[in-house]
């Protein structure tokens, strides 16, 4: 169950990344739902933080939609313009996440 705790936050270089809203949920690599924020207030709802093997990684909005031939697809609502930029912002908000999941006892 979500509950109201103070947001945690990390710095990579000038950018701060904040963390709240922590949804826990356990499905296959969902371990659960969480509302991201970066400078200048910007809010990024619905990331998830999935794990497989061992690694883990933020996983960004996306929306879900059917193709003609039935299969499922998921089509970006935001994304970087290039992998490094993409890669350090992966980095710095899963350590904002197992930041606030530690630090409410969760991790």
């Amino acid at each position: 169950m979500a509950t109201k705790t103070k947001p945690a936050g990390a710095s990579d270089g000038h950018r701060t990344i904040t963390v709240c809203n922590w949804k826990p949920l356990n499905s296959g690599s969902l371990r659960g739902f969480l509302v991201l924020t970066i400078p200048p207030g910007l809010k990024i709802h619905n990331c998830q933080l999935l794990e497989v093997g061992g690694r883990r990684w933020i996983g960004l909005p996306a929306r879900r939609f059917l193709m003609a031939d039935g299969k499922v697809h998921y089509e970006p609502i935001i994304e970087f313009t290039d992998r490094k930029a993409c890669w350090q912002f992966e980095r710095t908000a899963l350590e904002v996440v197992e930041a606030y999941l530690k630090a409410r006892g969760e991790w």
